[in-house]
């Protein structure tokens, strides 16, 4: 009996420490899937067991992995000697497998780059500790002054952006050293924009302190912009024999260019062109950014501002439509046998009634001939057929040729 009791004793005490354990189990499962510190931990320390180490790296696959190297490379690649050689100096006291690794990678990308960032990596392995850690926190200041220069210049007026870089190249050796560095971190657009508009000389002074790369770099920037600069001119060329109709859909908003790409093609087309134009447009607002697009360019470029002369053309235009359309109002009050009688004879009428001049130059005529045109043009669909009807087959032939003409 006593031995019985034993072994049902025996017996409890281990389901007893079965439940327990379970209990504790379920409470670490729900912990670690509950509680996010206790999550971090728990993967903390199983990464310290070489077993669940080899497996956590299963996470990623050998391609992703190569790739991040790549990475890491080309990021060396792209900063100063110095700081490339202190970070990849940090990685190999820390794994050089990896970092064997991207000194393979670097070297069959950039090779001349690569040994020199060898070579620099090599000085600071002879070097004392003390030594590297104030090395390593000039590292960071030059980063750090780099990067406050970046955003200062990308926020600055492009004109006094170019002044600066200008004059200070000139001045400050090493302001010119760290330029390159500046460069590589700017925003393109920004850079293209600085080196375009730059005096080709002192653009070619700047280029001297470029290594090929940042030199190539800066000259591909430079060059899309020459291209797109030419592509605009091109195109107003083509705008000029356009309806002012159509130019209303095409350039008359910012749905197919931008402002300053409209100021470029604006500049490119005759004063009186851009005029009928933007006489036609009634959003202010547009016209106004048009405007200081194009005084911009003319000021980057150091040209002569036309948009007084623009100014000018819209207002006489302006005037000139105003006066069209009261003409409309009385010709269609008119009796229409009477209004081809007079229109007949204004047609065969090519002396200049009045003009715009411009700079002693006259850039926009008005004849008896064009107010007939004008004002038909603007007449009802009825009325103009009516009083083409009282006109000769001659003056109707001629009337209907002038109308079909842009």
């Amino acid at each position: 009996m006593e031995v019985e009791n034993r072994k049902n004793n025996s017996k409890i005490i281990i389901l007893l420490m079965i439940f327990v354990l379970v209990m504790a189990i379920m409470a670490l499962v729900l912990a670690y899937f509950t509680n996010e510190k206790f999550n971090t931990n728990v993967k903390n320390f199983l990464e310290r067991i070489p077993f669940f180490k080899k497996e956590s790296n299963l996470n990623y696959s050998q391609l992703e992995l190569e790739d991040r190297k790549k990475e890491i490379a080309d990021h060396l690649l792209s900063t100063t000697d110095d700081i490339a050689a202190y970070k990849l100096y940090t990685i190999k006291s820390k794994d050089d497998v990896l970092y064997s690794d991207l000194v393979k990678i670097m070297n069959d990308k950039k090779p001349s780059s690569t040994e020199k960032i060898i070579k620099k990596v090599r000085e600071l392995q002879d070097m004392d500790n003390s030594v590297i850690a104030i090395h390593s926190q000039i590292i960071e200041d030059i980063e750090k002054e780099i990067i406050e220069e970046v955003r200062r210049l990308e926020n600055m007026d492009l004109k006094l952006a170019i002044s600066e870089i200008e004059n200070r190249v000139n001045k400050d050796n090493s302001y010119a050293k760290k330029l390159r560095e500046i460069i590589k971190n700017m925003n393109g657009e920004k850079v293209a924009n600085i080196f375009y508009y730059m005096d080709e000389e002192k653009r070619e002074e700047v280029y001297k302190y470029f290594d090929e790369d940042t030199k190539s770099y800066v000259e591909k920037l430079v060059l899309n912009k020459e291209n797109l600069y030419a592509k605009l001119v091109d195109l107003a060329g083509l705008y000029e024999n356009k309806s002012t109709d159509v130019l209303m859909e095409e350039i008359g908003n910012t749905e197919n260019y931008s402002i300053d790409e409209l100021a470029i093609i604006y500049s490119n087309l005759t004063t009186i062109k851009a005029a009928e134009i933007l006489s036609r447009i009634d959003d202010e607002m547009f016209i106004q950014n048009l405007f200081s697009a194009i005084r911009k360019e003319e000021q980057l470029r150091g040209e002569e501002s036309i948009v007084s002369n623009i100014n000018n053309a819209i207002q006489f235009i302006s005037e000139y439509n105003e006066k069209i359309a009261e003409l409309v109002k009385v010709y269609e009050r008119m009796e229409s046998s009477k209004a081809a009688q007079i229109m007949e004879q204004m047609l065969e009428n090519n002396t200049t009634v009045t003009q715009l001049t411009i700079e002693s130059e006259p850039i926009y005529e008005i004849t008896d001939s064009k107010i007939v045109i004008d004002v038909f043009r603007n007449m009802k669909e009825k009325t103009r057929s009516i009083i083409i009807n009282y006109m000769t087959t001659d003056n109707a032939t001629k009337l209907t040729q002038m109308l079909a003409t842009p």
